[in-house]
């Protein structure tokens, strides 16, 4: 397996797999601006790298996701900002939160 500048030699595979997955998803971004209420669709954001602590990936996108909070473009969609139950589960808003940079 090839190594990656950032892996250690003393990264079993599992670790180096979970390490290079959470440099390599992609977290959501408002494409314009957006009031809370707005039903998200696939015109209001876009995805790119990095993935930030506490904020949605392409796993957590989900059909009608509705925004808790105004959110400007260009900014992280965070699991904060949008009624779903990412945002009422504490556990998975916890895991949300830990993972990224």
């Amino acid at each position: 397996m090839a190594k990656v500048g950032i892996i250690s030699d003393n990264c079993s595979n599992d670790e180096t797999i979970q390490i290079v997955g959470e440099y390599a998803t992609r977290g959501v971004y408002a494409l314009k601006d957006l009031k809370a209420g707005h039903v998200l669709t696939p015109d209001d954001y876009y995805l790119a790298i990095p993935l930030q602590k506490g904020q949605l990936s392409c796993r957590e996108l989900l059909n009608n996701l509705t925004l808790a909070k105004d959110c400007s473009k260009d900014v992280p969609l965070m699991v904060d900002s949008i009624d779903s139950p990412y945002n009422r589960d504490e556990a998975l808003r916890t895991m949300i939160y830990k993972r990224g940079l």
